[in-house]
């Protein structure tokens, strides 16, 4: 293997990250604003000096080298809660021209850190939103292409909440880290996405985490658990578990051309003294990666209270989803579209092997009702307080420890369904939703519709917009019928139009290259979206793996894993979702579908 210095072996990918990035923005906010050049006085100055840090801060979880007890899982996320609420004031959404990032705000006069190939280059615009929504503008203001470090200003007046810097001298292989950011670009429904993860390898230049970071994130912190800025997110590899940012050493090391606002390489002499930091690099053994054999053990206690409330679904021999038991009588959830058609059987905790049969599915959340030939199995216990970003999200099953974990990165929200089509193209020349063309074969077509109608109202909700027309549509998928209302001259008439999909010959990947993007850490369910209430969590869980409880650390499950949705994502139906969808199931007068169906 050829060894590579840190610098180039995070950048190996950085265009094509910059690039995902770039397709991610909505053309209403590509265009870059008009904003006021900071003033190169206020620019250069000296780098901010790193926050001091005291082990003995941190709770004695903090000291181990792998969680020995659920009281070491209590006490770290104690602390990830805590840290979360301090610093995600200080992060951000970038906005550079057509593309996206993140970055971190660290002074009160608008100093913020992100990677190089998030800025580009010196004197662009930028528009900032932070975590609660407020907007600024600014500039980028130097670029370090070696190092792929970057530095842009709010000019707007602050004082702006700000994170403090840290040092490496006391990061050591092994300790926990917080990756913050904006995975996919920022987006107006959902919070700020926290993930959980330790440091694998370390060098003066850059450190390799297992936290899951994807295109977005660029550009975003990386906290140490005295929530100091310690790095900043460059680079993704092939393994979700091993990716990779530029240490906080380089921004030190580049300050001085930084605010000098010069973009190019760094000195000459700095590739040389640079650490190398490779696959042969010091590292941390995978068993006590964040879902390692090693970690996993501390939870064991979770499995031990668990594993007789979940079963395994296999389908011809496979293994497709597991399932939450749900009552005393054989009944379970699971995730409705794995269940392909054959030959349906249930694996239980006691490794007996018994046959199952789907009663009765929601179709709108992708839940099935399901009797397992079995008797005695236990009712999972539902939490009855609500989740919070930052506490552990366990995936048990029948095994004596879990599949994996993760922590609750996002507040619940509802999950929009993959965009779907009428079929129209609207006139742009005015802001009505007046019909410019129709798309041949879609539903609007099919309908009857033509160029010049002009559409009021939507399943009988009035509109005066395209935008409104947009924004309602968002709300149904694909195969679903809508009642469009439709004026055409003096003439109004109702018409029942059938979403489609994109194809790649009308929309195609380069529309939503976010599918794209999703896979680039394996695959994802065959129905990921449309939910009405979903938990966002970090937890690297294969669509097989779906279906089943998400717990917490007493046990109790807090939703239904419903979707991997992709490289850093996977939804689980809330609690109290969960229990009403159960509520609508069992009061159905009869089965709606047949088994293996």
């Amino acid at each position: 293997m050829s060894v590579m210095p840190a610098t180039e072996f995070l950048r190996a990918k950085p265009a094509g990250w910059l690039l995902a990035a770039m397709l991610l923005v909505p053309a209403s906010q590509a265009a870059e604003q008009p904003v006021h050049s900071p003033k190169p006085e206020q620019a250069e100055r000296a780098a901010p000096k790193p926050a001091p840090a005291d082990r003995k801060e941190l709770a004695a979880a903090f000291t181990k080298a792998t969680p020995g007890a659920i009281a070491d899982l209590k006490q770290i996320e104690q602390r990830v809660k805590t840290l979360v609420t301090r610093v995600s004031p200080a992060v951000v959404a970038v906005e550079v021209g057509y593309a996206s990032g993140s970055g971190v705000v660290i002074s009160a006069d608008g100093l913020v850190l992100t990677a190089g190939h998030v800025g580009g280059r010196p004197g662009r615009d930028v528009r900032f939103t932070f975590p609660d929504g407020k907007t600024a503008r600014g500039k980028t203001i130097g670029v370090a292409r070696d190092s792929d470090t970057g530095l842009m200003r709010i000019s707007d007046p602050g004082p702006w909440p700000h994170a403090a810097m840290g040092e490496l001298e006391h990061a050591r292989i092994g300790d926990w880290v917080l990756a913050l950011g904006h995975p996919g670009g920022f987006d107006p429904r959902r919070s700020l996405v926290v993930r959980l993860g330790r440091i694998i390898r370390l060098a003066p230049e850059a450190l390799q985490t297992d936290c899951t970071i994807s295109p977005g994130d660029s550009g975003g912190p990386l906290f140490d658990m005295y929530g100091r800025v310690i790095g900043i997110h460059s680079a993704i590899s092939r393994s979700v578990a091993e990716n990779f940012h530029v240490s906080v050493t380089e921004f030190y090391d580049t300050w001085d051309q930084l605010v000098k606002g010069e973009s190019g390489s760094s000195s000459e002499e700095q590739p040389n003294e640079q650490v190398a930091l490779t696959q042969d690099s010091p590292a941390l053994s995978r068993n006590r990666f964040r879902s390692g054999e090693e970690t996993l053990r501390a939870f064991a206690r979770v499995s031990a209270a668990t594993r007789r409330s979940i079963v395994k679904f296999n389908v011809d021999g496979e293994t497709v989803a597991l399932g939450a038991v749900v009552g005393t009588n054989g009944l379970a959830l699971t995730k409705a579209s794995e269940l392909k058609k054959g030959k349906l059987t249930c694996w239980l905790a006691t490794e007996k092997e018994v046959g199952a049969e789907v009663l009765r599915v929601d179709e709108e959340e992708d839940v099935a009702l399901v009797r397992v030939e079995a008797k005695g199995l236990e009712p999972l216990r539902w939490a009855s307080s609500e989740v919070s970003i930052g506490q552990w999200a366990i995936t048990p099953g029948i095994a004596d420890t879990p599949h994996a974990v993760g922590i609750i990165s996002a507040l619940p929200r509802k999950i929009r369904p993959q965009r779907a089509f009428i079929g129209v193209q609207f006139d742009f020349s005015t802001s009505i939703p007046r019909i410019d063309e129709l798309m041949p074969g879609l539903g609007a077509e099919k309908a009857g519709l033509k160029p010049g109608d002009l559409i009021i109202a939507v399943n009988s909700t009035a509109v005066t917009n395209r935008a409104q027309v947009i924004e309602t549509l968002g709300d149904f998928r694909a195969g679903q019928t809508i009642k469009l209302r439709v004026q055409r001259a003096k003439e109004q008439f109702d018409a029942e139009v059938r979403l489609m999909p994109p194809s790649s010959g009308r929309s195609g990947r380069g529309f939503y290259p976010q599918r794209g993007l999703n896979r680039l850490g394996g695959e994802v369910s065959q129905r990921a979206e449309g939910f009405e209430q979903a938990i966002e969590h970090d937890t690297v869980l294969p669509p097989w793996l779906c279906g089943g409880p998400l717990v917490n650390l007493d046990g109790e499950a807090i939703g239904l894993n419903i979707a991997r949705a992709g490289r850093v994502t996977t939804y689980a139906l809330s609690s109290k979702l969960v229990k009403r969808i159960l509520e609508n199931l069992e009061s159905m007068p009869q089965p709606t579908v047949e088994n293996g169906k």
